[in-house]
């Protein structure tokens, strides 16, 4: 290493302290070691690209705080009720729902990681530390790709059944599917908590959340979070538009076939039935899309060297709106399916009555 390589080095080093020290006036540190699990080594892992921001307003930090609880709580309430729901009413072990229990699962989990970003919040920063970084990180990973995994599933699907209703669905081969999905998720979530070279959890926004270091310049960091951004969302959503396409011209198929079969046929009606269920499912997908497509043009923003678009505010609204959907998915499901609210009717029901 020669005399200007080491000048360099030196002068990176000095530029992080002077970062860490100004870091460490104007936020709540001390608190953080007292009341979580920090340590002042933990400031390293964090993105130089967010030290520059002064620390957000306290109010942001306890509304967010807040508004997470009231997610988590409406959220694994909705989705804990559909699990008890599918095992406990036959008439709803259906095939596919299988599909739609595995999803309302996977926004369960998501929800395990909130109690991190509500105690952070409180505290006004990253007092769960590394621990609460990895286990944040990982299981916004993990069931994030398994709920779009199983989008996608859910889409072909519907494609299959609706091309030929009467035929019979093999439930093994929907359960390889789902362990397919769990395993191909934490495949990617399981990367950067190895942390070999290939991108790692770190502290984003308003250091109370972590995720994909999407910011960072080294090589390997970025063909990761390239690979992740085909593999969990362009594949699945490419997946989902070519099932709904085909799903739209057997429809328009469908139709024509009308005026000249009987409406009431048993296979006309199977199809009719399956329809009906496809839109409702349609409406979740467009509802996961929606909600997710903000937080992934924030992580290609940062791949792509355009983060001077990226600030604190800018990253974690588009978090939100990630949690909002798996909150709300069972809700749109139990609205929208007849059978679904026939059957909790009858055990709300049942429950209700005397002995």
């Amino acid at each position: 290493m020669d005399l200007s390589d080491e000048s360099e080095v030196c002068e990176a080093t000095e530029n992080i302290t002077r970062i860490i020290l100004s870091f460490k006036r104007k936020w709540p540190t001390k608190d953080w070691e007292k009341y979580g699990f920090f340590n002042e080594k933990y400031l390293l892992k964090i993105n130089s690209y967010w030290l520059q921001f002064p620390p957000p307003p306290m109010i942001s930090h306890y509304i967010l705080g807040v508004l997470y609880f009231f997610i988590m709580v409406i959220g694994a309430s909705g989705n804990l009720v559909f699990i008890v729901m599918f095992i406990r009413r036959k008439s709803l072990r259906t095939p596919s729902n299988i599909f739609i229990m595995n999803l309302a699962v996977s926004d369960l989990f998501l929800m395990l990681k909130m109690p991190i970003f509500i105690y952070n919040s409180f505290l006004l920063g990253p007092a769960m530390g590394d621990f609460g970084c990895s286990f944040y990180g990982f299981f916004g990973g993990l069931t994030g790709t398994a709920s779009i995994m199983t989008l996608s599933a859910i889409a072909f699907d519907r494609y299959q059944v609706i091309g030929n209703p009467l035929a019979r669905k093999l439930k093994h081969r929907i359960y390889f599917q789902i362990l397919f999905i769990w395993l191909y998720s934490a495949f990617f979530a399981t990367i950067p908590l190895l942390d070999i070279g290939l991108n790692r959890y770190v502290p984003e926004g308003y250091l109370t959340s972590c995720s994909f270091d999407y910011l960072s310049e080294d090589y390997g960091s970025r063909i990761l979070i390239v690979v992740f951004f085909i593999a969990a969302w362009v594949v699945p959503v490419s997946v989902i538009i070519t099932s709904y396409t085909a799903i739209y011209k057997i429809i328009l198929k469908t139709q024509k076939k009308n005026a000249f079969e009987g409406r009431h046929c048993k296979k006309m009606n199977a199809r009719n039935s399956e329809i009906k269920a496809a839109f409702v499912i349609m409406a979740i997908i467009c509802l996961w899309i929606f909600a997710w497509t903000p937080y992934a043009v924030v992580a290609l923003l940062g791949v792509t060297g355009n983060k001077k678009y990226i600030t604190p505010m800018a990253s974690m609204i588009p978090a939100l709106f990630c949690k909002l959907a798996s909150c709300i998915d069972p809700y749109v499901y139990a609205i929208a399916n007849t059978r679904f609210r026939k059957e909790f009717r009858v055990a709300i029901s049942t429950r209700a009555s005397p002995l």
